[in-house]
């Protein structure tokens, strides 16, 4: 996959939204698997999106389309994110 990048990375220890992204490149650098939580902070109803966990294996990337509001979050700081766009 071909992106572009829009922002700097960012820890995943603490929740965030990644600068508002909708889409996201996570990254886990550490020698394990990392759980990685999007949560709604705002109501489907009213623009958030749905929350849910996955797995994301050692050294491996994911990309995560999602709402604005929506927050990405892991327990490792080693767990990076970045806002990107498909170009």
């Amino acid at each position: 996959m071909i992106f572009k990048v829009l922002g700097n990375s960012v820890n995943l220890n603490s929740a965030s939204n990644v600068g508002s992204a909708t889409l996201v490149r996570i990254v886990n650098t550490t020698n394990a698997e990392k759980t990685i939580t999007v949560a709604n902070t705002v109501s489907t109803v009213n623009g958030g999106g749905t929350a849910g966990t996955f797995v994301l294996e050692s050294l491996d990337t994911a990309f995560v389309a999602k709402k604005a509001t929506d927050t990405v979050t892991s327990t490792d700081a080693g767990v990076k994110a970045t806002s990107v766009s498909r170009t």
